[in-house]
């Protein structure tokens, strides 16, 4: 049998994978911090989305600390 690649992430799985719980995974979405995919009335994230919400919060991190040292 061959597997099928698993194209997204329930939100549940996203915010297990990421550490966070689903209330700052909804304050995320509606602060327009991470770009999401609804599919009726679930919400799910592409691996894309993922990666490119991880690498802002790296940017955003070193920024800080710039600005603290």
């Amino acid at each position: 049998m061959s597997q099928v690649k698993k194209l997204t992430y329930t939100e549940a799985e996203f915010c297990q994978a990421v550490g966070i719980g689903q209330t700052k995974a909804y304050e995320l979405r509606k602060a327009g911090k991470i770009a999401y995919t609804p599919i009726g009335r679930k919400i799910y994230y592409t691996q894309k989305q993922v990666e490119d919400f991880l690498a802002n919060q790296a940017v955003e991190v070193k920024a800080r600390f710039r600005k603290a040292g």
